[in-house]
């Protein structure tokens, strides 16, 4: 039953690609304990069965929602089809979800409650879960407690402005322009736009939106997020903090870029981790305390330039000079030193002869 004083909420997922999902997706907005709800499918020209699964789910739709719209078009791109759905909406609010992604069953109810108890505010973001592919729970953002958006601050904050957490007025996402078209972070782009054109907006300390991760493209992504960051930057050009966002975000995706590249050379270096290998770690430098600690069931050396010492015996855990190459038996070798890693293996190669299929090397230039 949907009560009198109840407004009316758009709901719009831009859907595309996304058959593995996309059902959950629907169904947590079926779910939703908040009744009065408009919900607004655009299939953007999906080449998988998106289709036919939104139509197995279309009777269920129209039961549910007080108007549903699902419309199949050729592929125009994400911003094209935020702002379409925008202009079709027949809400006061308005909130979106994406086709792989998952809503909290009272997302609505309590962005709805929010907007009823503090009318003069214009957006309302909440925080968000980081989920797997199976809908587990990997991680929590939120904010110690809630928070007011101010430009400058945002410009900082961004981490909390991902995906589509938000819940704004209709009326006012119209005002300030909808989506960017060929912006590639959209989301972070209209807090910042949000928070400039000085809109009213708060960010609430619940999580209320379940973002899936993808395990397959992190590399990617992290690329695509550091050019669509500065591409966001260069339209605050004139801004006074302009130089410090532009400092801080560089210094922030090289830690976030070598946070993934370890978390990525610990799954690559772990399954060497045998009693039957015997490896050297060449260079004895962070990274190769970083493998040494992962291969600690195997028979392992350093060979560094620092160092005098001669092969007499093997022995786990010492550190050889580099000479000793020609002289130890090994299966694999790792290249730890990151920056040098090409050059290395070409001097490995052509001075040592070591076969190309026991040298592992990691390639660090291609994140930072």
């Amino acid at each position: 039953m949907i009560l009198e004083n109840e407004p009316l909420v758009t709901v719009g997922m831009p859907a595309y690609n996304h058959e593995k999902y996309i059902k959950e997706a629907i169904l947590s907005t079926i779910e939703q304990t908040y009744k009065n709800i408009e919900f607004i499918i655009i299939n953007d020209g999906s080449t998988d069965n998106t289709d036919k699964i939104i139509k197995e789910l279309e009777n269920d739709c129209k039961n549910r929602f007080v108007n549903f719209i699902y419309i199949n078009q050729d592929n125009k791109g994400i911003s094209y089809t935020l702002n379409k759905i925008l202009n079709l909406a027949k809400g006061e609010y308005i909130t979106f979800i994406s086709s792989d992604d998952t809503q909290v069953k009272n997302k609505i109810e309590e962005g709805v409650k929010f907007f009823l108890q503090n009318p003069e505010y214009d957006f309302c973001y909440s925080g968000y879960n980081d989920i797997d592919d199976n809908s587990n729970i990997i991680k929590t953002t939120i904010p110690e407690s809630s928070f007011e958006l101010d430009f400058e601050e945002t410009l900082f904050r961004v981490k909390y402005f991902s995906y589509f957490t938000y819940m704004a007025k209709v009326e006012v996402l119209k005002q300030i322009g909808g989506y960017i078209d060929k912006i590639k972070i959209e989301d972070i782009e209209l807090a910042l736009r949000v928070s400039f054109n000085n809109k009213k907006a708060i960010y609430l300390n619940k999580a209320l939106y379940n973002h899936r991760l993808h395990p397959n493209n992190t590399v990617k992504k992290l690329q695509y997020m550091k050019d669509g960051m500065f591409e966001i930057l260069d339209l605050y050009k004139k801004h006074p903090k302009y130089d410090e966002a532009i400092k801080f975000w560089t210094e922030e995706y090289k830690k976030r870029n070598y946070h993934e590249f370890i978390n990525s050379a610990y799954s690559k270096i772990s399954k060497y981790n045998s009693p039957s290998l015997k490896i050297i770690i060449y260079g004895h430098g962070a990274f190769g305390k970083i493998i040494e600690s992962l291969i600690q069931d195997s028979n392992y050396c350093f060979v560094d330039q620092s160092s005098n010492k001669d092969l007499g015996e093997f022995e786990k855990g010492e550190v050889y000079s580099k000479k000793t190459l020609s002289l130890i038996d090994f299966d694999y070798i790792f290249i730890s030193v990151l920056w040098l890693d090409c050059n290395i293996k070409n001097e490995l190669e052509k001075k040592y002869n070591i076969n190309p299929n026991k040298i592992i090397q990691f390639d660090i230039k291609e994140l930072l």
